[in-house]
């Protein structure tokens, strides 16, 4: 069996984005999420070129007795198909503002191997809620 092998620059970025459309509404929930991110795919493949493939996770965020049900959006620099840094970095940023919208977040966090960006809406809810 001959094996090939495919490399490229390692990049890894992902955004954490919450589980619930703003801070009291409906659940969102894996298959939505997917849906939301495959349509991003194909619109942002037909403006620019190329696309990125993600991988999702649940995560929670804490912080100081406040809680929230999350979820991260990973994307990698895939050999079979390698992109930029540069064209990651604005695919990953272009996906943080769609989900914030059309999900209905207040802020979406993403975090890059040198800084970590918070998209907020101007007019996003500064208070704390789902206290545990």
């Amino acid at each position: 069996m001959k094996i090939n092998y495919n490399e490229c620059i390692t990049y890894e970025a992902y955004l954490t984005i919450g589980s619930i459309r703003g801070y009291n509404g409906i659940t969102i929930d894996k298959n939505e999420l997917i849906s939301s991110i495959s349509n991003f795919q194909l619109a942002f493949e037909n403006e620019h070129g190329y696309s990125c493939g993600v991988r999702i996770l649940k995560s929670k965020v804490v912080f100081q007795g406040y809680s929230e049900d999350c979820w991260d959006v990973h994307i990698i620099n895939y050999p079979r198909f390698p992109q930029s840094v540069y064209q990651l970095h604005e695919f990953i940023m272009r996906l943080a503002e769609s989900l914030l919208g059309e999900l209905d977040q207040e802020r979406v966090t993403v975090v890059m191997p040198d800084t970590s960006v918070m998209l907020e809406r101007e007019d996003a809810d500064q208070s704390r809620v789902h206290e545990e």
